[in-house]
């Protein structure tokens, strides 16, 4: 019982973690499209940096890809499961 209290603990920060990482990435990906409309019709080389705003969306995709892998159940493959993963996308 205590382990399925640590499951459902970890699963809400997790879920949390999430909605954290999708906001980031919404916020990026505005950003990315604000500056490079700047970019084009002000035709200034310093609004190119839309392509760093295009790498941070990029950055929490992996993020946002690594959390919803660690939320997987073990399997017979995975018998620790997959929570480590979150760790191999950062």
């Amino acid at each position: 019982m205590i382990v399925s209290e640590e499951k459902k603990i970890r699963k809400i920060a997790l879920e949390g973690s999430f909605k954290v990482v999708a906001f980031a990435m919404i916020n990026s990906t505005l950003m990315f499209i604000a500056k490079l409309y700047g970019a084009i019709f002000s035709h200034s080389a310093s609004m190119f940096s839309a392509i760093h705003s295009l790498a941070d969306v990029l950055n929490e995709g992996l993020l946002a890809w690594g959390i919803i892998r660690s939320l997987k159940q073990p399997d017979p493959e995975h018998p620790y499961g997959f929570s480590a993963e979150r760790y191999a996308y950062v």
